[in-house]
Formats: structure tokens, sequence, C-alpha cells
């Protein structure tokens, strides 16, 4: 009897556990907005319990600051005159904290005119558009706070209850107010669509919910997802064919595709540099690889990371190199340069250039970037395994020999790296 007791305990802990697991890992959609914030590497941290977040005063506490700051929201329409230029098209676009996130969608032959965009995280912009009533907003804030409570009386993760604790304060006024504006542009225009670069956030979860079918257009490689917390949109488009397996090994729900190439035959004797962060730049490493090309010859082009600055320093380094600078305003992603400059090798860190140059028929250069703790968190973190799909300049430049020499043919390189 003993043995059959010890037996029929383990099963039922077994089931609580498997029951707990399912519930976290198939969070409806209308929860998902609370884990904003919580990423892959979180969502598999253990931590340490403690009581600061647990008590009844820090739930109030979010309560009455939650509700004071959606007041706010809601007076401030009033001091925003609405826009009668912002039209709602079929097709929005929800512009997060960088406006060329976005631009990916001009590849699936949407243009400029037949779009509008939003920037979600400018509520004066938002507010341009329309206003929302208090009736409607104070209802969905008695929601938003039942789906609050639910998500944290439930079985989570210790560390991913206290970040949805932590946030929950901004996050559950933003969400509500969001939530009621995409509401009210889905009644107005039942036929509207949206589309993202900005991948999980408060404004994509509340457009969701609002019943908008929504498409995310990764703006560079995809780092691992917490699946959770990872939006219901219908359609999600990647770089490779490496984060597509990859999102579709996971419990995502969306339509996962690869965005187009135009594969070249012909190459130039040119090489683009695609410069990381500022930062991160090992600029005696690339000044080294730079020179390098130049002895054999080749035209060397850079290409400016969009958030640097072309400061005093870069634009030394550039002229002592005699560097032909891209222009980021003509040219804003790496498939347009390659395919209008046809180069024979193109070069960055991690960077998602190398991805679409390998797709298009050219051979990629990974250099790592500095520190070394930084390129080693973001080789983890991204799911294209960049180092296997590039050669490596600090241990493959003999081979990057041998293909200039022709000792090599270049086409054999190229399948060496879409297969090892």
């Amino acid at each position: 009897y003993f043995l059959l007791y010890k037996t029929i305990k383990v099963w039922l802990r077994f089931l609580k556990i498997t029951a707990s697991l399912y519930m976290i890992n198939n969070i409806l959609g209308k929860y998902k907005w609370t884990l904003c914030g919580v990423n892959y590497l979180l969502a598999s941290k253990d931590g340490k319990k403690t009581s600061s977040y647990n008590n009844i005063f820090v739930i109030y506490s979010v309560y009455i600051r939650s509700l004071f700051r959606l007041i706010f929201y809601f007076v401030e329409q009033f001091f925003i005159k609405i826009d009668d230029n912002y039209i709602v098209k079929d097709h929005i676009v929800l512009e997060v904290d960088k406006s060329y996130r976005h631009k990916n969608l001009y590849r699936l032959g949407l243009s400029e005119s037949k779009i509008t965009k939003i920037k979600v995280f400018n509520r004066a912009d938002t507010m341009k558009f329309q206003r929302v009533g208090v009736g409607e907003l104070l209802r969905q804030f008695v929601i938003t706070l039942s789906e609050f409570n639910y998500m944290i009386s439930s079985h989570q993760k210790y560390e991913i209850k206290i970040n949805i604790i932590r946030n929950a304060p901004l996050f559950i006024p933003i969400y509500t107010y969001l939530f009621c504006f995409f509401k009210k542009i889905k009644r107005a225009n039942p036929k509207c669509v949206a589309y993202t670069g900005g991948g999980i956030s408060i404004a994509t979860n509340a457009c969701i919910s609002a019943g908008i079918s929504s498409t995310y257009l990764a703006h560079g490689s995809i780092e691992k997802v917490y699946y959770a917390a990872f939006p219901n949109f219908s359609s999600v488009y990647v770089y490779s064919d490496e984060e597509k397996k990859y999102l579709e090994s996971t419990q995502i729900s969306a339509n996962i595709y690869v965005y187009p190439y135009d594969y070249l035959n012909k190459h130039n004797k040119l090489v683009i540099l695609f410069l990381n962060i500022e930062l991160a730049n090992d600029y005696t490493a690339l000044t080294k690889l730079v020179n390098f090309f130049k002895f054999f010859k080749y035209h060397v082009y850079v290409k400016i990371h969009p958030v640097d600055n072309y400061n005093t320093d870069l634009k030394d380094w550039i002229r002592n190199l005699n560097l032909q600078v891209i222009d980021n305003k003509k040219y804003w992603d790496a498939s347009s340069i390659i395919k209008h400059l046809k180069p024979s090798y193109t070069i960055g860190s991690l960077s998602t250039s190398l991805c679409e140059s390998l797709k298009m028929g050219v051979i990629p250069i990974n250099i790592p970037s500095v520190p070394a703790d930084y390129y080693e968190f973001w080789r983890d973190a991204l799911v294209y395994p960049t180092e296997k799909r590039a050669l490596s300049w600090t241990s493959e430049k003999d081979i990057i020999r041998s293909i200039i020499s022709e000792e090599v043919l270049y086409s054999d390189i190229l399948e060496l790296l879409k297969n090892r």
C-alpha cells in the first residue's frame, strides 16, 4: 500500500507539472501582452524567490497607478487636434522605434501610397487619428486587469511573474488604450490588415487582440524566441530557411515565409563592408581586411549601420582608406545594394547582410565584433548560424586567398557554405 501511495503521488505530481507546462506554453492570445519583455533567456532563467512583489499592496499599487495613467491618456486626447489628413487605409504599418524597420513591406509589392503609418509609441501621433471614449476605456481597463490577475496567479515561472508585475503600471494603460484605438479602427474598416517590424510589443498584441490580422516583417536576423510570448501573427517573414525551420519547430501557429531574393550569376571585382554599430567595430581588424582586398585590386564600398551617425572619426577612417560610402537613404537594405553593385564578397559581423549575401550567390565573410563577450552573446542568441554560413576572416583567410587566386572554384565555396 505504501508503494501504491507513493506511485500515485508521483503520478499526480507529474500530471500537475504537465498541466502547468501546457497552460504556460499554450497561453491564449489575449494574455500575451503581459509577456512583453519576456525573452528566451529570461524564460529559461531560474531566479531566487523574494517577497517584494508578492504582497497585496504592490498589486493594489499597480491598479491605482495604471488607472491614473489611463485617465491621463484620456484627458490628453483633448489637447491634440484630430488631423483630417490622417486617414486609415486597408494596409496599416505599426511604426516602432526606428522607421526603417517596416521597409521590408516593399518587398511584398506594397507601395507607400497604399499604406497608413501609425507611430504606435507616439501618443500624439495616434491621437491625431481619432479619440477613444471614456466608457470604452474603462470597460477594457477592467478586462485588462482581469487578464493581468490571471497571469500573475497562474503557474508561471517566478522570473516571468516578477517581469509581468514590474511592467504592469506602464503596460496595462498602454495596452488598454491601444486595444480600444485599434478596435475602433477595425469597426470603421473591417478589411484592414497590419504589418510591423517591431515583433513582440504591446502595440502588436493590442492590434491582434482587436481582431486585425497582422504580419511580422523581420528587419534582421531573428533571436531565439519564448514562443508563449510570441504574438499570434497570421504571417511571419524571415531572412533564411534556418529561421523558418526554427519557428516552425515551435508552437507558433503563423505561416512562415522567407523573403524572396534575386540570385546573381555575375560578380564585379568589389567588396561591400557592412559596418556594425560603431562601438562594436574592430577598426584595426577591418583596416587589415580592407588593405588585403585592396592589395588584390578590389574596390571596397562601405555601408554605415542605419542607427549610427556619420561622425568625424568614422569619416577620417573612411577617407584614409579611400572607401566609397553607400547612401543609406537610397539603399536601405543589403539585398538592394548587393543586387545593384554585384560584389564578389560581402563582409560583416553576424550581420543579416551575410545571410542575404549567401542567398543571392555572393560569398560572405564574417569578422568578429568587439568586445568578445558582446559578439558571443549575439552569436548564441541569433537563430541563423552565421559562423557556418560565412567564411571566417580569422580562421579561413587562406580559403579567401585561394578563391581570389582561382585555386578553388567560387561556386564550390558557395556550395560548401550552404551545406556545412
